[in-house]
């Protein structure tokens, strides 16, 4: 008998576990959906103002009779400038990383 109610407890303890993970999972969900909320993020906007390039050099080595292929080389420079926008004006006060 005592090999039956040992039974019926394991299963007891079991039940009781899943139910305090499934609370504690459901319990993280919600707050991180109130943070989420709450903060409503937005995606920054970026604006591209100029693009340039500064150096463009090709360079195609000689070719010679017994090896007809040919191969070039195209190097560039190019200088973008851009703008970048946080609309997530509510997170300022949130710091990242290690700055000090």
């Amino acid at each position: 008998m005592s090999s039956s109610s040992s039974s019926t407890s394991f299963k007891g303890c079991c039940c009781c576990l899943f139910l305090l993970f499934s609370f504690l999972a459901l319990l993280i969900l919600a707050v991180v959906l109130v943070i989420i909320l709450a903060v409503k993020p937005k995606k920054p906007s970026f604006d591209l103002q100029q693009v340039g390039v500064q150096y463009m050099g090709i360079t195609t080595p000689t070719t010679s009779a017994t090896d007809p292929t040919t191969s070039a080389s195209l190097s560039l420079n190019i200088q973008i400038l851009f703008t970048a926008v946080n609309p997530n004006s509510n997170l300022s006060h949130i710091a990242f990383g290690s700055g000090g």
